[in-house]
Formats: structure tokens, C-alpha cells, sequence
């Protein structure tokens, strides 16, 4: 018995930020899924993978971590390809420069959906299925509008090109 209780006493040691903590964001399942505002530095929407130990199992947890280091590089590409854009527009970057930057960019966006979205199995998972499947699709929309933007922006560069 003296032995759990020492067992407790390392785990509340190990989780200083405990649950009965009332601040905070609410818990993860129950924020509907919203991208976080691209490098606003905003703490409150932590990863996923801070404090779940306590609501997913390990690969659960793994999981959703892997598919929120995907969102924010999402981020990052959606970023980069505005600022692109914004830097043809204002004469910065030809026409193509502009395109083979974006042709790289699009690169990446297709091998981070191919080999990072769609190699995502939540099938085996169990505690965190439902949250990391809609994340998954989540992030399968959003590649989808990225793209629909660098089409857009190809479409800009090749204008520019004649136009010069």
C-alpha cells in the first residue's frame, strides 16, 4: 500500500499544471477545429500533445502530434506563398523566379499530403480516432485550398511573364 502511495505522489509531481487547474484553453476534443493564426505566437492553442497523456494512449498521442506538426507547416507553406505572391505583385520577384520558388513550395505541400496526411492510419486507434480522423481531414482541406491559391498564383506569374 506505502507503494501506490508513492506511485501518486510521483505523478502528481511529474503533472504540476494538474487538471483542476480552471484556466487554460478547454480541452482539446471539445474546440471545434479551427488553424491557428499563422505565427501569432498565440500560447493558448498549445499542441495537442501537451498534457494528453492523461486522455490518449501513446500512439494516440503520437498521432495527433504528428498531424499538428503537419498543420503548422501547412502554415508555414500558406504563409511563404502569400508573401510570393505579395513579392511579384510588388516587383521584388520575376515572373520566374516567382514560380520556380512556388513550384518548390508545391513540392513539398504534395510530398507533406502524400507522405505525411494520407500515411496517417487512424484505423488501428483507439482514444484519439475520432479527433485525429477529422484533424486528418482537416488538413486535407486545407492542403486542397492551398493549392487551389498556387494555382491562382501560377496563373498570375504566367500573365506577369507576357505582360513583360
Amino acid at each position: 500500500h506505502h507503494h501506490q502511495q508513492q506511485q501518486q505522489q510521483q505523478q502528481q509531481q511529474q503533472h504540476p499544471s494538474g487538471a483542476e487547474v480552471p484556466t487554460g484553453p478547454p480541452p482539446t476534443q471539445s474546440r471545434p477545429y479551427a488553424p491557428p493564426s499563422a505565427h501569432s505566437g498565440d500560447q493558448s492553442l498549445a499542441p495537442p500533445g501537451q498534457g494528453m497523456e492523461r486522455k490518449f494512449s501513446a500512439r494516440s498521442a503520437h498521432t495527433l502530434d504528428r498531424l499538428w506538426d503537419f498543420e503548422q507547416q501547412f502554415e508555414e507553406i500558406d504563409a511563404t506563398t502569400a508573401s510570393i505572391v505579395d513579392a511579384f505583385r510588388s516587383g521584388v520577384l520575376q515572373s520566374g523566379k516567382a514560380r520556380d520558388d512556388l513550384a518548390q513550395l508545391e513540392a513539398r505541400l504534395d510530398k507533406l499530403q502524400c507522405d505525411g496526411i494520407d500515411s496517417i492510419d487512424t484505423f488501428e486507434l483507439k482514444t484519439g480516432k475520432d479527433q485525429a480522423r477529422a484533424h486528418r481531414k482537416a488538413l486535407t482541406k486545407r492542403a486542397e485550398e492551398i493549392h487551389g491559391r498556387m494555382e491562382e498564383a501560377f496563373a498570375t506569374f504566367k500573365e506577369g511573364a507576357q505582360a513583360a
